[in-house]
């Protein structure tokens, strides 16, 4: 069993107990496990009349959570009526996040179509992944046009990106 005392030392007890104290030059780093010292920086080990300086460790962070972001390009289209525009949305993901995307579109007007495709996409950790939606404006569209929303949601985690459709009039 191995503990700390007020001065900063670490001390054992038991058989083969060691004694161990942080280095006044260095800012120590230390890990111990159930049968000793693992090892650390900036610290000596003395033992008997000797004492050895640790080899340093790395301690790492607990990865970010899954997420993952989305943006379309272009972000706005002009598209006259009894035509199809396109735009493609992006979804890139952070180091934890590695699951499909499914893709849904709001506040397109009655009578545009709109497909969005693929549908869904694999996002993998640390990478990117496309689908394209495309509009179609009916030659009956009355209006100068919209701002569709779509959003990609996988893994519990869901994001929106927005496109700007302009339908000039002729």
């Amino acid at each position: 069993m191995y503990g700390f005392d007020d001065a900063g030392t670490v001390g054992g007890s038991g058989a083969g107990a060691r004694q161990l104290s942080r280095d006044p030059l260095n800012n120590g780093v230390l890990a111990i496990s159930s049968n000793g010292v693992v090892g650390g920086s900036g610290f000596w080990l003395g033992h008997g009349t000797g004492a050895t300086l640790f080899a340093a460790i790395a301690i790492q962070e607990a990865p970010p959570a899954p997420d993952f972001s989305i943006s379309a390009s272009p972000a706005a289209l002009t598209i006259r009526r009894s035509q199809s525009g396109s735009s493609t949305v992006t979804v890139s993901s952070n180091d934890t996040f590695w699951n499909a995307v499914t893709f849904s579109q709001t506040s397109a007007p009655s009578g545009v179509g709109v497909t969005i495709s693929p549908n869904p996409v694999t996002l993998r950790a640390s990478s990117f992944a496309s689908t394209t939606a495309t509009f179609t404006v009916p030659s009956t569209y009355v209006g100068s046009g919209w701002t569709s929303t779509v959003t990609g949601c996988g893994g519990g985690v869901c994001h929106s990106s927005t496109i700007a459709v302009v339908v000039p009039v002729v």
